[in-house]
């Protein structure tokens, strides 16, 4: 899981700055990082780990 973590950094970090050296402008490099969030969550929803139905025993 930290390596995911630090890859997510460093990918961030790099698409950030590419966004900015291509364009010239940081509000695009905003514009990227905010789809891939987007593009995140859509992926975190499509993947949603469903919990089995636990039946509670009283008694």
């Amino acid at each position: 899981m930290d390596v995911i973590y630090k890859g997510a950094i460093v990918t961030g970090t790099f698409l950030f700055g590419l966004a900015e050296n291509l364009t010239g402008n940081m509000r695009n490099s905003v514009l990227v990082l905010g789809c891939l969030f987007l593009i995140g969550l859509f992926f975190m929803q499509k993947t949603w780990l469903q919990l089995p139905n636990q039946k509670h025993q009283s008694g």
